[in-house]
């Protein structure tokens, strides 16, 4: 824990960097729950040669996807998150569906929400274990119009739900979720 809180403090006071795109979501999202309410995971617990791993090119990968399942569904357990953004390309989505059934007598994912001027394919809210506000996005690192109006609204929905919500302001933890 001691290690990823110094690689994540580092990462949070590194400013407009190329490539820092995600980094630059996280700050966002702290800027709206304070700092110590924010953790950063990934679907996946490692990376196969600096990238996603792929059932086509990594070895082991069934093995790696059950052991990153489980421990992402530990993290969520022992952190008790009151929102999770799933920011993903279309792989880690994949995986998601995978780790978090949105269909079928396994679906965890329940209330599912559509926003309105915004395709699903951009941005989509659930409640995981009908209790954990969930958004789901294109990676931070998508540049287009349409990706970066699906950030600035989760920026908002996120704010609006902590102003709305029944905790109080410090209790909870937003988990981004990069895939």
């Amino acid at each position: 824990m001691e290690m990823h809180e110094k690689h994540f403090n580092n990462m949070m006071a590194r400013r407009g960097e190329r490539g820092m795109r995600f980094f630059n979501f996280v700050r966002n999202v702290a800027a709206i729950t304070g700092k110590g309410n924010v953790a950063w995971s990934n679907i996946f617990a490692l990376d196969w040669k600096n990238g996603i791993p792929t059932e086509a090119k990594t070895p082991h990968y069934s093995a790696l996807k059950k052991l990153s399942e489980k421990l992402l569904k530990a993290q969520i357990e022992v952190l008790e998150p009151d929102v999770i953004v799933f920011a993903c390309g279309n792989a880690g989505n994949i995986v998601r569906r995978e780790f978090f059934p949105t269909k079928g007598e396994n679906a965890v994912c329940f209330d599912g929400r559509t926003f309105e001027h915004t395709p699903n394919k951009y941005l989509w809210s659930f409640k995981l274990y009908g209790k954990i506000q969930c958004f789901r996005l294109g990676h931070p690192s998508s540049r287009g119009e349409a990706h970066q109006a699906a950030r600035k609204k989760v920026l908002l929905e996120i704010q609006s739900y902590l102003n709305t919500s029944h905790f109080s302001f410090g209790a909870q933890e937003v988990i981004p979720t990069e895939c």
